[in-house]
């Protein structure tokens, strides 16, 4: 006969509860429990499948050592993935209990609170986030520690006091620079990009087309699609791209993510193009397959699987972190870009 509660399993084993609650919490050890008697319950708890609501047991007790994953399920971006699971793998290894759930850019509150109800203490957001974002966090989360990776810096930003909220990011107006800036020593002057998720993109790309008196206005920026398969994004802008190569001679194109960017080369080739001879194409991400297309894939490595393990290492408690943290971002450079 199945065991319904721990206060019949306790019964049965002639046990108090906090006896028989300390040994499912793995904890006996540390309460000076006989081993004997701890093995005694988790078999007998095995043999009449009792399972503790380990949740339950971390509201009453108080406990905040489980940490939170927060992503965006309907996010695209292949390194969020990679950095959950690296994320998961360290807690596993360290026995740190975690939960992982999903959120809504428009509403992470929900999620939020959610995680709270459950006895979460601290939460690391694997996406983006706005000022605005976290200005409504600061109050009703001051309980908690929440940490965002892969936040949005772009150039030096005058810090608000976040108290119980860190940040960890790359400087992406350094970044989207970089890839620009890139292009132009390579000898590329007709240059277009793909708008990226955020609105400072294009101003960027207009601030860096002024420093070279280059002309580039906004019939070079490749509006963003949303198809569902990122590789089909990718091959569905050979058109935008051929029109501009046509009507601007375009020599270089710029892709805010590594899957689009293999899409469009692929297309390209099967055009009869020449990637890198008739045109360049730079990716962003540096996700794992990016060495690996053909041509292996010029990309701006995004640190985010390295952004969730400082983020563990302090919550761990073996680093300090401070609320702003600026990682560096790397341009690799490969065989799809070259020079002109």
């Amino acid at each position: 006969m199945r065991v319904a509660n721990m206060k019949e399993l306790a019964k049965k084993l002639k046990l108090s509860r906090t006896t028989v609650s300390v040994c499912l919490s793995g904890k006996a050890r540390e309460y000076k429990i006989a081993e004997e008697t701890e093995q005694r319950v988790l078999g007998y708890a095995r043999k009449m499948g009792f399972a503790p609501n380990h949740w339950a047991q971390s509201l009453i007790q108080g406990q905040k050592d489980t940490i939170g994953f927060l992503l965006d399920f309907t996010e695209k971006n292949y390194n969020y993935y990679t950095g959950l699971y690296r994320g998961i793998k360290i807690l596993s290894e360290c026995g740190r209990p975690y939960f992982v759930h999903n959120y809504s850019q428009n509403d992470i509150t929900s999620s939020l609170l959610k995680l709270k109800g459950m006895g979460v203490g601290s939460v690391i957001v694997i996406g983006r986030a706005t000022k605005e974002t976290l200005q409504h966090l600061k109050k009703p989360f001051s309980d908690m520690r929440i940490i965002f990776t892969d936040y949005p810096y772009y150039g030096k930003e005058a810090g608000t006091d976040l108290e119980n909220i860190y940040l960890i990011g790359i400087d992406r107006k350094k970044a989207y620079l970089g890839i620009l800036e890139y292009l132009y020593s390579s000898g590329h002057r007709m240059i277009a990009a793909e708008k990226f998720w955020d609105t400072k993109f294009p101003s960027i790309f207009h601030e860096f087309s002024e420093k070279h008196s280059l002309g580039l206005d906004d019939d070079f920026m490749l509006p963003t699609q949303n198809i569902g398969n990122m590789f089909e994004e990718g091959m569905a802008r050979l058109k935008q791209v051929l029109k501009l190569r046509k009507k601007h001679g375009i020599t270089a194109v710029v892709i805010h993510d590594d899957q689009s960017a293999a899409g469009l080369i692929k297309a390209l080739l099967d055009y009869g193009l020449s990637v890198p001879g008739d045109i360049s194409v730079v990716g962003f991400d540096n996700i794992d397959a990016a060495p690996y297309f053909k041509p292996a894939l010029t990309t701006l490595n995004v640190p985010i699987i390295e952004m969730v393990e400082m983020a563990i290492a302090f919550e761990t408690g073996r680093i300090k972190l401070d609320n702003y943290t600026v990682v560096d971002a790397e341009l690799i450079i490969r065989e799809s870009a070259g020079r002109i």
